[in-house]
C-alpha cells in the first residue's frame, strides 16, 4: 500500500509527466521560395514511461493536416514544390499513452511564400550607377547565396542579392535574372538594365491560373531607348497564333483576357517596334496561362476516421481566398481551400460547393458530404460542348449510404423527358454517352435514381447543358501585319480540344491549335484548308481557299435541295477568284452532260424560259429555276473564266431533285369504324413545308388529324369516303391527282348474328335470375303470383298474374312459371335495350331481314293474356 502511494507521489513529481510534454519551434517565422522546398523546424518531449502515440502538423485556417508518425524527438516539416497555397501558420501537436489530450506547440511557425523579382534603382549621391536587386516579399535566410545571369550568362563572383551597374558603359546593358543558389530552377524574370539603354520586355510572374468563364490578368511592361518612340505592340500566344492588338504607350503591357475557357491556354508573349528599332522586341518566354474550373473534393483524414477534408480542387494553383457555401448559404469564416467535416455529426451533412471570392458566380457544382451520409447527383462539368455527328460524355457521379440499396435510376432530358435507363454496375459513375450528335440533341440534362431508403426520385442541384456545334473555316487578316493571315477552326461552343488541320485533304502535322497563321504573300501557302476536332476526325469542317485573294472558289448555300414539280427555285452562290485577274464569263451548267465540255444551259432547248441569272451583288451568281420539270433534275455547277484565260468549275455543285406529290391509300375498302392514314408522298424531303389535303376538291378542316405529310381518320366513317388529294401550302395548283378512298359497312349477316346472340343472351341471364330466386325464397311469394279474378279460362280458371317491378332492379321482371303459358313466355318483353342495336334498328328499319328483332312498345293487355291462357 505505502510502496505504491511512493511510486505515484515520485511520477508526479516528474516535470515530464506533469506537463505531459513540450513542442519546441527554433524560429517563429520561415520564408520559403515559391516552386522551391522549406523545413519548419520543431522538436518535442514527452514522458519516458508512457510513450509517444501520434502527433501532426496541422495548418490553423485552411485546416491541412499532415500526420507525423516516428517517435524521434524530431517533429520537422518539409513542404515540397511552395506554391501561394502554402501560406499560413503551422503547428505541431501530438499524445502519449499517459496524456490523451494534445500536447501543442502554442505560438506556432507563420510560413510566408515569395518569388524573386528584378528592381533596379539610382544609386544616391551618383546619378550614372544604378543597384539591381533580387527583390522578395519577405525575408529568405541570410545563409542563402545568390546567383546572377546576364542574357542567360552566369555572372561569376556575383552572390549578394544586389549588384551595382554603370549606366553609362553600353557593356553594362543586358537581361538581368537572379536565382537563390540551391534552386536555380526557380530563377527571376529577366529584366533589362540600364533601364534607359533599353528595348526589353518583363513579366511580374511566368505562370498564370486562370478560373474558367471568370477573367484573368497577364503582368507585363516594357521599355525602349528615350530617344524612340513606340510604333505598335501585341500580345500573341505561340501555338495557336491567336494575335490581340495592343496601342498603349504607358510602358504597361499587361493583358486582361475575359471569359476564359480551356481554348485560351497557351503561352503568351507580348511584342512590340519603335521608330528607332523596326524589328520586333519581344519578351521571353513569355507567360505560361494555365485554365481551371473549380470541383469540390472528398477524402479521409489520415489517423482520424471520423474527419474529413473537403478541397476546393484545381488544375492550377490559384493562391486566392475561396468561399464556401453548404446548401446555397455563405459558410462564414471558411476562407482556405479545404474544410474539415466531422462525418459523426448529422448536423455537417449539407452539399458543399466552392469559389474563389471575386469570381463567386462561377462556382463549383454542389457535392454532398460527409459522403458515407448522403443521396446525392453531382455533374464534373455542367456545360459540355460536342461536334455534330460525333459522340459525347456527360460526366456524372452518384452517391447513396452503404446501407441502402440502388433501386434503379435514369438519365432524361427537360423538354423531351426520360432519355436512357441506367444500371447500378459502375457505381458511382453515372456518365452519359450520346452517339450521332444533331442539333435536336441539344438539352439541358439531369440524372436521377432511387434507393431502397429514398423511395422518391433523388436528382442533382444542377444539370449538364449539353451545346452541338459544327466546324467551319475562317480566314481574318491580322492587325498590325498585312501579309499575315489567321486561319481559325470555329465553333459556336467551346470544345477546348485539340485540332487536326488539313491542306488539299493532306494532314498538317504539328498544327493542333484552333487558329494557324499563313503568309499571303508566298504561293505556297494557297490551298484547300479544313479543320477537324482529335479523336473525330470523321467529322471534319468544309474545306476553304485560303488566303482568300490567291483563291478560286465556288459557295453555294446548300449542297442538296428537293423541289417541287412545276414550281421556282433559287440555287445561291458566291464566287471568288485571284484579284490581280479579271472576269470575263459566268454561267451555270448542268453537270449531267457525259463530254468533258460544259455547257452554259441557257443554250440549252430543255432550259428556254426556265432560267433567269441573279446578280443582287459583287460575286453573286445565284441561279432561278422556274417552272421545274423532273427532267431538270441533276448536279448544277457555276463556272467563270478570267482574260488570262484561266476557268474555274464550281464542282461538287448542287444536287436538285424534282418531285411530284402522289396520296397513298390503302389498296382496299376499309370498314367503318377502323382506322386509316393517308400519306402525301414524295422522293425527296421538302423542306418548311406545310401539306393540305381535300376531299371530293373541298380542304379537309375537320375532326381528322394532319401531322406532317399524313392524314389521320380516326375512325373512318361513311361520310369519309371519296376523292383524295394533297397540295403543298403556297403551291395548291400544283396538288396531285386524287385517289378514292371506299369505306364499306359491315355485313347484314353479321349483324343478324350479333343480334341474335345478344337476345340469347339476354333470355338467359332471365332464366338464371328466375332460377336463382325460386331457391333463395322457397316459394313464389314476392316474385310474381296475385288472385285478382275467378273468371273461369281454362285448366288455370280463378287465376291470373299481375308482374311486379323489384324495386331494386328494373331489368328484369318474374314470373310465375306454373301459370305462364308457353305463348306467354314466348311474348315476354324484355325492357332494356342497348343502344348497339337500337342503331342497328334504325338503319336496317326498311329490310325485312331485321323485322324481327323490332321491339313491342307496349306491353299485352289483360283481355289479351286471358285469350292467350284460353288458347
Amino acid at each position: 500500500m505505502y510502496t505504491c502511494m511512493l511510486v505515484v507521489l515520485f511520477l508526479l513529481s516528474l516535470p515530464a509527466v506533469q506537463g505531459g510534454g513540450t513542442v519546441t519551434y527554433s524560429t517563429n517565422r520561415v520564408c520559403g521560395l515559391k516552386g522551391a522546398a522549406v523545413v519548419l523546424p520543431c522538436t518535442y518531449e514527452y514522458s519516458w514511461i508512457g510513450g509517444y502515440r501520434r502527433g501532426e502538423w496541422y495548418e490553423e485556417k485552411s485546416g491541412t493536416v499532415i500526420v507525423h508518425n516516428p517517435p524521434n524527438y524530431d517533429c520537422s516539416l518539409r513542404i515540397d514544390k511552395l506554391s501561394n497555397y502554402h501560406f499560413g501558420v503551422y503547428q505541431f501537436r501530438c499524445k502519449g499513452y499517459l496524456h490523451s489530450s494534445w500536447i501543442t506547440g502554442r505560438s506556432g511557425v507563420e510560413l510566408s511564400i515569395t518569388d524573386l523579382q528584378v528592381k533596379e534603382e539610382a544609386v544616391v549621391g551618383n546619378q550614372n550607377q544604378i543597384k539591381v536587386t533580387c527583390s522578395t516579399s519577405c525575408s529568405l535566410d541570410s545563409k542563402y547565396k545568390y546567383i546572377w545571369y546576364k542574357n542567360e550568362q552566369t555572372l561569376k563572383d556575383k552572390t549578394t542579392v544586389s549588384i551595382v551597374l554603370d549606366s553609362t558603359r553600353p557593356s553594362e546593358k543586358g537581361n538581368y535574372s537572379c536565382a537563390v543558389r540551391g534552386h536555380e530552377a526557380h530563377s527571376s524574370p529577366a529584366v533589362c538594365a540600364p533601364r534607359k539603354q533599353c528595348w526589353s520586355v518583363t513579366y511580374s510572374t511566368d505562370r498564370v491560373c486562370g478560373l474558367k468563364r471568370a477573367s484573368v490578368t497577364l503582368p507585363c511592361t516594357y521599355y525602349y531607348s528615350g530617344i524612340g518612340g513606340y510604333r505598335s505592340g501585341e500580345w500573341y500566344e505561340e501555338k495557336s497564333g491567336r494575335v490581340i492588338g495592343y496601342y498603349l504607350t504607358n510602358y504597361n503591357c499587361s493583358l486582361k483576357i475575359d471569359k476564359l475557357s480551356d481554348d485560351h491556354s497557351g503561352v503568351y508573349q507580348f511584342r512590340f517596334y519603335t521608330t528607332l528599332h523596326r524589328s520586333w522586341i519581344t519578351g521571353r518566354p513569355g507567360v505560361v496561362l494555365s485554365i481551371t474550373d473549380l470541383q469540390v473534393k472528398e477524402e479521409a483524414v489520415v489517423g482520424n476516421q471520423n474527419q474529413i477534408k473537403v478541397t476546393c480542387s484545381t488544375s492550377c494553383s490559384l493562391g486566392s481566398q475561396y468561399v464556401w457555401y453548404k446548401n446555397g448559404q455563405t459558410l462564414r469564416g471558411k476562407t482556405t481551400v479545404s474544410i474539415v467535416l466531422d462525418s459523426t455529426r448529422p448536423s455537417e451533412k449539407g452539399n458543399y460547393s466552392c469559389a474563389v471570392r471575386g469570381h463567386e458566380a462561377h462556382s463549383s457544382p454542389a457535392v454532398c458530404a460527409p459522403r458515407k451520409q448522403c443521396w446525392s447527383v453531382s455533374y464534373s462539368s455542367t456545360r459540355v460542348c460536342g461536334v455534330k455527328g460525333a459522340s459525347v460524355v456527360l460526366p456524372c457521379r452518384y452517391e447513396y449510404p452503404w446501407k441502402d440499396a440502388y433501386q434503379r435510376g435514369e438519365w432524361y432530358e427537360e423538354q423531351r423527358g426520360r432519355v436512357r435507363e441506367h444500371s447500378n454496375s459502375k457505381y458511382p459513375d453515372c456518365s452519359l454517352n450520346i452517339d450521332n450528335l444533331s442539333d435536336n440533341l441539344t438539352g439541358v440534362y439531369q440524372f436521377h435514381f432511387n434507393t431502397t431508403l429514398h423511395s422518391s426520385w433523388i436528382t442533382g442541384n444542377s444539370a449538364a447543358i449539353l451545346s452541338v456545334t459544327d466546324l467551319q473555316v475562317m480566314e481574318e487578316a491580322v492587325v498590325g501585319n498585312q501579309n499575315l493571315i489567321k486561319v481559325t477552326c470555329i465553333t459556336s461552343c467551346s470544345l477546348g480540344s485539340q485540332y487536326v488541320w488539313y491542306k488539299n485533304g493532306q494532314t498538317l502535322r504539328s498544327k493542333t491549335t484552333v487558329s494557324i497563321l499563313l503568309d499571303s504573300t508566298r504561293p505556297s501557302e494557297e490551298g484547300s484548308y479544313s479543320c477537324a476536332v482529335k479523336g473525330h476526325e470523321g467529322h471534319r469542317s468544309d474545306a476553304v481557299c485560303a488566303p482568300a485573294q490567291q483563291c478560286w472558289g465556288v459557295t453555294y448555300s446548300s449542297n442538296s435541295i428537293c423541289v417541287l414539280e412545276g414550281s421556282s427555285v433559287d440555287i445561291s452562290c458566291t464566287y471568288k477568284y485571284p484579284r490581280d485577274q479579271d472576269i470575263t464569263t459566268t454561267f451555270w451548267f448542268n453537270n449531267r452532260n457525259t463530254s468533258h465540255h460544259l455547257e452554259d444551259i441557257r443554250l440549252d432547248k430543255d432550259y428556254q424560259n426556265h432560267t433567269e441569272y441573279l446578280r443582287n451583288e459583287r460575286n453573286s451568281c445565284t441561279l432561278r429555276l422556274k417552272g421545274i420539270r423532273e427532267s431538270h433534275s441533276g448536279e448544277y455547277g457555276f463556272r467563270c473564266s478570267t482574260e488570262q484565260g484561266e476557268s474555274y468549275s464550281g464542282l461538287p455543285g448542287v444536287n436538285i431533285t424534282v418531285t411530284a406529290l402522289q396520296v397513298f391509300i390503302p389498296p382496299e375498302a376499309v370498314m367503318e369504324g377502323e382506322r386509316v392514314t393517308l400519306t402525301c408522298n414524295t422522293t425527296c424531303t421538302l423542306t418548311n413545308t406545310t401539306f393540305i389535303w381535300y376531299q371530293n376538291g373541298q380542304p379537309v378542316i375537320y375532326k381528322h388529324t394532319i401531322r406532317d405529310n399524313k392524314l389521320h381518320l380516326n375512325p373512318v366513317s361513311s361520310e369519309d369516303a371519296g376523292n383524295y388529294s394533297c397540295a403543298v401550302r403556297g403551291h395548291q395548283s400544283l396538288s396531285s391527282t386524287a385517289v378514292f378512298l371506299n369505306v364499306r359497312y359491315p355485313e347484314p349477316v353479321t349483324m343478324m348474328l350479333l343480334a341474335s346472340l345478344t337476345i340469347f343472351i339476354s333470355l338467359f341471364l332471365l332464366l338464371i335470375l328466375g332460377i336463382m330466386c325460386l331457391r333463395r325464397t322457397g316459394h313464389f311469394h314476392g316474385c310474381v303470383i296475385k288472385n285478382h279474378r275467378s273468371r273461369n279460362h281454362g285448366p288455370h280458371a280463378g287465376v291470373s298474374q299481375t308482374v311486379h317491378s323489384d324495386t331494386h332492379d328494373d331489368t328484369y321482371t318474374a314470373l310465375n312459371p306454373r301459370t305462364m303459358s308457353s305463348e306467354y313466355d314466348t311474348l315476354q318483353n324484355v325492357r332494356t335495350v342497348s343502344d348497339t342495336y337500337e342503331s342497328l334498328q334504325r338503319r336496317a328499319q326498311d329490310s325485312g331481314v331485321y323485322e324481327n328483332l323490332q321491339r313491342r312498345e307496349t306491353p299485352p293487355t289483360e283481355m289479351e293474356l286471358e285469350d292467350l291462357s284460353k288458347k
